[in-house]
């Protein structure tokens, strides 16, 4: 089974759902991490779509990567140097 824990900085996270994209069947997983919900999005040519939603802001990235457990790691990289309050 592929790791799929977050960097140690992120301590209260959660998968809340792992499943083929409704609209084109492409893995996705939506993660609870803090107070905000992440989507990672992974297409067979290797490109990557981040989503993290924060409630009444949304980021949205494109990246490369090499499979589905390189674009989570990135995309917990991303939210672990946001800003915190």
């Amino acid at each position: 089974m592929a790791d799929r824990s977050p960097t140690s900085d992120l301590m209260n996270c959660r998968l809340l759902i792992a499943r083929p994209s409704e609209e084109c069947g492409c893995p996705e997983e939506e993660w609870l991490v803090e107070n905000l919900l992440l989507t990672v999005h992974f297409e067979p040519d290797g490109r990557g779509h981040i989503i993290i939603d924060g409630g009444d802001w949304e980021v949205e990235s494109e990246v490369d990567a090499a499979d589905m457990a390189s674009l989570r790691q990135h995309a917990f990289g991303i939210i672990e140097r946001m800003p915190r309050e």
